[in-house]
């Protein structure tokens, strides 16, 4: 035990002290944080104003369509100065010209025939969407202001907010759009963790069977607790950029909560004052649920969450770890023989994260509920579903099949790895393999 220990120290230590280490612990935030800055510099800038020159004969929509748009801009002129705008509205800067021809919005709706936009060039699609919008808003005004109801009662109505509750003794009052976030979050970040983490365990075994450093090694400990102390060594130093992303992502969560009442919406804000008013005196719990409920988390235990998620991720990334390994002993320094070596291993993770998109979508598929219990897929798929609150059967029939699997798995590529680190300058065939394994 002690071996495995030094073995895992070694791995770990040599990988967090290099450069290549913190550059991307430290830069990956930084450059996320940068990509959106500039997505949101991009969204934010001057390229999606709109100036638009109206001629509208009918006077249903003068003076109407301007909205609280900034960027956007609509200016009116008389019917008389059409010919005139059609041969200059460019030179004038305008960007489009709308064309509103005479029409009863009690009796007629406007088709192409009575609304004309002039272009030089083909209209964008946002620009497009928003005209219409604007359109179909006003015409829809029009037609019940007509119809005898007042502006003021039109501005009343809202739209309609629906309550999800289960029928089973369990309730469960998670919006399906937060528990689908939540699983893709959860199923990505482990597909993520093994692919990369998975290939870098295969990498490490195939440097060193390279440079003839297994062989000094092999001669001070068994090939086992060398494939051990590689794979949890590796695993200690994810779980490490793990934590220092994690510490970024609360920092960045603590000011965003800073910033984010000041940005908020009045109608959110009143109902996050009317929580908080429903909470009894002394006690923040009630408040902390209602809040929860308005923003859709219900009754999501994210500690269970986290529970399942840890079991999971050291379940999935030791079973496909190992196979890793197993592969990085066989191979040489072909590396599209390791690509090809490796098609049986990665194929059951991608495949694994197809399901687990379907069964965020619908978690009690029977698609879903196979590749939640299957061994080779139920890291990602359970945790695809986990925030549905699937049978705890089903977990844990998924939890001690995912280990028994991760122990045969282990015993397996253990048994090739012992062979395979140690032979050089040909290829092994999977014939040579399963003899390995017989004896």
């Amino acid at each position: 035990m002690s071996k495995i220990g030094i073995i895992i120290k070694r791995e770990y230590l040599s990988r967090v002290t290099k450069r290549t280490f913190i550059l991307t612990t430290l830069g990956l935030p930084l450059l996320m944080i940068l990509f959106y800055v500039v997505l949101g510099f991009i969204i934010a800038s001057d390229n999606d104003k709109l100036n638009v020159a109206v001629v509208d004969e009918s006077k249903v929509y003068e003076n109407k369509l301007q909205d609280n748009a900034k960027n956007k801009k609509f200016t009116y002129f008389q019917p008389s100065a059409l010919d005139t705008i059609i041969t200059a509205y460019d030179r004038n800067n305008f960007d489009l010209l709308l064309h509103i021809k005479p029409f009863n919005p009690s009796v007629q709706v406007p088709d192409s025939n009575i609304i004309v936009l002039h272009t030089q060039d083909n209209v964008n699609l946002e620009a497009s969407s928003y005209i219409n919008d604007r359109l179909d808003e006003v015409y829809k005004q029009e037609v019940l202001t007509a119809a005898g109801f007042n502006s003021t009662y039109i501005d009343s109505i809202k739209n309609i907010s629906v309550e999800y509750k289960t029928v089973s003794a369990k309730s469960n009052n998670t919006n399906s759009a937060v528990a689908f976030g939540i699983g893709q979050a959860c199923g990505g970040l482990i597909y993520v963790v093994i692919l990369i983490y998975g290939t870098m365990v295969m990498r490490g075994v195939m440097e060193e069977k390279t440079n003839r450093i297994a062989e000094v090694i092999i001669s001070s400990v068994k090939p086992f607790e060398l494939m051990m102390g590689k794979v949890v060594g590796i695993a200690l130093v994810g779980l490490t950029q793990f934590a220092i992303w994690g510490i970024f992502l609360m920092l960045i969560s603590s000011v965003a909560a800073l910033i984010l009442p000041s940005v908020m919406d009045a109608d959110t804000m009143q109902q996050i004052s009317d929580a908080r008013q429903m909470a009894p005196q002394g006690g923040p719990a009630m408040s902390v649920h209602a809040i929860n409920d308005m923003l859709g988390i219900g009754d999501i235990n994210f500690k269970f969450i986290g529970i399942c998620f840890l079991i999971y991720f050291i379940g999935g990334y030791f079973l496909y770890a190992s196979l890793f390994a197993a592969v990085g002993s066989l191979v040489n320094e072909d590396i599209q023989e390791a690509q090809g070596m490796t098609l049986p291993i990665t194929m059951p993770i991608i495949i694994s994260f197809l399901i687990g998109i379907q069964a965020a979508k619908n978690p009690n598929s029977s698609l879903a509920v196979f590749g939640s219990v299957f061994p080779l897929t139920s890291p990602i798929v359970m945790m695809s579903r986990i925030a549905y609150n699937p049978p705890m059967w089903q977990i844990l029939l998924s939890i001690t099949l995912l280990i028994a699997t991760f122990i045969g798995i282990t015993w397996v590529a253990a048994k090739i790895y012992r062979t395979g680190i140690l032979m050089y300058g040909k290829k092994a065939s999977w014939k040579e393999v399963w003899k390995w394994l017989r004896n």
